[in-house]
């Protein structure tokens, strides 16, 4: 299943939060604060929100296209890993770069262990339920680990989890805030699976149609480029902006 807008989205998306990014390290580099803009403020909301929202999408239509549960697992699971070092990469590069604000559970590390969380369970509506009612419970009640009183590993388990602040950091996503997202990413795309699949159904009733879809779908514009190319752009903008900024304040 090809649905073209899916990667303009995610296209946008990055295009938001490069945006957003650019501010976060005019703050932390050369202390111009702009992030109390509204505006900045609601870019950020809107890139954040869609990247996770999306996570969920691309495991139900990845689910739905591959030949087996075998292929989709194992597609899967090297996906996840392939984010993780990318996000390991991200958290070093912080780490020299920013060390009183690097990251350690930022978007990236978030959407590989999602994916390792939920890749099992995209069509199971009662275990994501379930997901769902354990969040909220963790979420509103505050159940600690007990390891937190007394091991680094604990604080950190809780901080990954959104039960207490480990650090301060530029990008945080505890899972038990964003998973629901994903889940409802999930259940999203069960309904552009049904509703694409009617629609794909009518487009072979009409062989004109049919020709223009697909030459719709050939037609890839810069947006499709970045949407189907956002790992390998979220690992290299971190580096752009901060050179950028580092000679814009030699200029100066």
């Amino acid at each position: 299943m090809n649905i073209n807008f899916i990667n303009k989205t995610r296209g946008y998306a990055f295009i938001l939060m490069f945006i957003f990014h650019i501010f976060v390290f005019l703050k932390l580099l050369v202390n111009l604060n702009y992030l109390n803009n509204p505006v900045l403020h609601f870019i950020g909301f809107i890139s954040r929100n869609i990247f996770i929202i999306l996570v969920g999408i691309s495991l139900y239509l990845s689910f739905k296209n591959s030949k087996n549960i075998e292929e989709y697992k194992k597609k899967q699971l090297l996906r996840s890993i392939k984010i993780y070092c990318i996000a390991i990469y991200i958290t070093l590069l912080t780490y020299f770069i920013i060390p009183e604000y690097y990251i350690v559970f930022g978007v990236l590390h978030f959407i590989s262990i999602s994916i390792l969380l939920l890749y099992n369970f995209v069509n199971n509506i009662f275990a994501l339920i379930g997901i769902l009612i354990i969040c909220f419970t963790l979420s509103n009640f505050k159940i600690p680990f007990t390891l937190s009183n007394n091991s680094s590993l604990g604080t950190y388990i809780n901080g990954i989890l959104g039960l207490n602040i480990y650090k301060t950091t530029i990008d945080s996503f505890p899972l038990i805030k964003w998973i629901p997202k994903v889940i409802l990413g999930i259940f999203i795309g069960y309904f552009i699976h049904y509703f694409y699949k009617k629609y794909q159904n009518t487009i072979k009733k009409n062989k004109k149609n049919k020709k223009i879809q697909q030459s719709i779908q050939n037609n890839h514009n810069i947006i499709d480029l970045i949407g189907k190319n956002t790992l390998f752009l979220y690992a290299i903008h971190f580096p752009i902006i901060i050179i950028i900024i580092i000679l814009f304040k030699k200029i100066l």
